[in-house]
């Protein structure tokens, strides 16, 4: 497992099918200049399972994300123990560090719509890989295995590089993967203005 995130597993943009294009070279003897943390992935055609839905390979599960006001324009979704699919899948597949058995092989994928209208801001905490896409654009990576990480997308700061022009509504999809087995927080905190409850892509 790695210190810290490892960046660039993934390109800066969606592909046309909205899903993450493989870009790791951390697979096996990876370079240490580029790959700090050793190895993170084992090959494309893997991945590319991660966010797919394959007969014999993996089960699609829709989840609610319930984001609660904690103060001013913010709003919160937070769960220390994020294992959605403890009653599902493939089983439990370790123990956490809450000492209760999990099922910890699962990834995350949400694609919603927010009206930029100037300072918004997006802020995750969690672990393991989170990419977070903008108007399909990466705006926030934290792939790679590690520990609790946090990042935050400053929309007015990234407006120029992510193509945002205010009074216009945008894609935010987000794509996390639970790799580890100790922990799982999934934290999110964002003051935007959502502008529809998410779509399913298969």
């Amino acid at each position: 497992m790695g210190g810290s995130a490892t960046t660039g597993l993934v390109a800066p943009a969606l592909g046309p099918d909205r899903k993450p294009v493989y870009a790791s070279k951390c697979e096996a003897s990876p370079d240490r200049n580029a790959c700090p943390w050793g190895t993170q992935t084992t090959s494309k055609a893997a991945y590319d399972q991660w966010y797919r839905t394959l007969d014999g390979v993996n089960m699609a599960y829709q989840v609610k994300f319930i984001f609660e006001p904690t103060g001013g324009a913010t709003t919160t979704f937070e769960s220390e123990y994020f294992f959605p699919l403890d009653a599902g899948g493939f089983g439990i597949s370790g123990t956490g560090n809450d000492n209760k058995p999990h099922n910890f092989g699962f990834t995350t994928e949400l694609h919603t719509k927010f009206m930029y209208t100037g300072g918004e801001k997006f802020t995750f905490i969690g672990d393991d890989d989170l990419w977070v896409f903008v108007n399909g654009k990466l705006a926030l990576d934290l792939g790679g295995l590690h520990s609790q990480e946090n990042g935050t997308v400053d929309m007015d700061a990234m407006s120029g590089p992510l193509g945002l022009t205010k009074g216009n509504a945008y894609n935010l999809e987000l794509f996390h993967a639970e790799r580890h087995t100790t922990a799982s927080r999934f934290r999110v905190d964002t003051n935007f203005m959502f502008v529809n409850c998410g779509t399913i892509i298969p």
